[in-house]
């Protein structure tokens, strides 16, 4: 695990230009990987990028990292059977949501408590990127990357 971050961390950091679809390419196979040592949970990718949209390396690195995290969550602590994640975008913006159907959580509670959460929405802020979290108990997780134009 540690070499596979180091990997990605490597990868977006000798590039000046990351597009969104090599992005999402990159998580697609980070998931893949993932999921080889936790059977039992059914992927699905989906896409609708309209455009070329290039990231930054500092960009991507940070929205990888969200993403991990939210993906690492899904494997070990919700339960959940089904992982899906839909990227889309124009232009000028994009969206990334990640969604399960395990054992959700309290997000008044944990948001405050968990250090991963917390990680989350500082990489976020960060950025200047909106992240949603919806999540409730035994209904499942939904989390929301979201880059408007400015």
């Amino acid at each position: 695990n540690v070499m596979m971050n180091l990997r990605e961390t490597i990868w977006t950091l000798h590039k000046e230009e990351i597009t969104l679809l090599e992005f999402f390419d990159k998580l697609k196979a980070y998931v893949l990987n993932i999921l080889h040592l936790k059977p039992g949970i059914v992927f699905k990718a989906e896409e609708k990028i309209n455009s070329e949209l290039v990231l930054t390396p500092l960009e991507t690195l940070n929205i990888f990292r969200i993403c991990q995290e939210c993906i690492t969550n899904v494997v070990k602590h919700s339960g959940a059977t089904f992982l899906k994640i839909l990227v889309y975008s124009d232009d000028k913006s994009y969206n990334i949501l990640i969604e399960d159907n395990g054992k959700g959580f309290n997000t008044e509670q944990k948001l405050n408590d968990q250090f991963g959460l917390a990680n989350m929405k500082y990489r976020a802020e960060e950025l200047n990127v909106n992240i949603s979290i919806q999540s409730e108990e035994g209904k499942g997780t939904s989390i929301l990357i979201s880059k408007k134009p400015v």
